[in-house]
């Protein structure tokens, strides 16, 4: 029992534990600009690999910026903030699967919060951060690319790979592509006449097809099955959010 407990606190991660804590509680209590001072100095105490995964941390912070302080969402952040830790400091085995998972859940909540400050339908505020929404995302699905490339070379597919050059090359286009059909995706469901709940549910699900297949066929190793198996799970959850939703007038 006593080796089993050990083994559960070394998985905790007491030092990050302790930076994580530092984060929630600044970001409740301190004036924003001293929150990102300490935000900043928990992230860069350890300086390894700190600019490859500056772009989610700085996602965070502005999701920070954007959510009023509470207990709940303090928690989520900081949630957010331990899980990133890991994957910096290389403490997670199956480092490409919590990429992913780390730009799945930053871009819901990118979503959540734009439709929570813009549920008065498209105005010019509203565009302009659907543009900065938008590229936020499509910079952190540009940034899980290479990962996604990089797995595929250590033997994960048996198909043929693209080779660099024109991984590079389409990576760059789907990056772009991911931008501009986002945006306009967001502009769109501002017309739904739907709560902004379910709005920022139907544009994560459509954002879901692009973090799932366009990496892959970046790196040229996407099947005929994935985008069937993807295109059914994410159609049929889309029915059952239209289907639930309360539409309005």
């Amino acid at each position: 029992m006593a080796a089993k407990l050990k083994s559960i606190t070394r998985l905790i991660h007491w030092f990050l534990l302790a930076r994580t804590l530092i984060f929630v509680l600044a970001w409740l209590y301190l004036p924003f600009w001293l929150f990102v001072l300490l935000a900043l100095y928990c992230y860069f105490i350890r300086i390894f690999r700190a600019g490859r995964w500056f772009m989610p941390f700085l996602t965070l912070l502005i999701l920070c910026a954007a959510e009023p302080p509470g207990i709940l969402m303090a928690l989520i952040f900081g949630a957010i903030f331990y899980y990133l830790l890991l994957i910096k400091d290389l403490l997670l085995i199956d480092r490409t699967s919590a990429h992913e998972l780390l730009v799945i859940i930053l871009s819901f909540f990118l979503f959540r919060e734009f439709f929570a400050k813009f549920d008065q339908g498209p105005t010019n505020a509203a565009i302009a951060w659907a543009l900065l929404t938008a590229l936020l995302f499509a910079i952190l699905l540009g940034q899980l690319m290479p990962r996604k490339y990089e797995a595929a070379l250590r033997g994960e597919r048996e198909l043929p790979l693209l080779d660099e050059i024109k991984h590079d090359h389409l990576r760059r286009a789907s990056r772009w592509l991911a931008f501009v059909v986002t945006a306009e995706l967001l502009v769109a469901i501002l017309f739904l006449p739907v709560n902004f709940i379910y709005q920022s549910v139907l544009a994560f699900l459509l954002a879901v097809l692009f973090i799932e297949l366009l990496p892959e066929h970046a790196a040229g190793v996407l099947t005929t099955a994935k985008i069937r198996l993807t295109g059914t799970v994410v159609g049929v959850l889309l029915i059952v959010v239209l289907t639930a939703a309360k539409w309005g007038m």
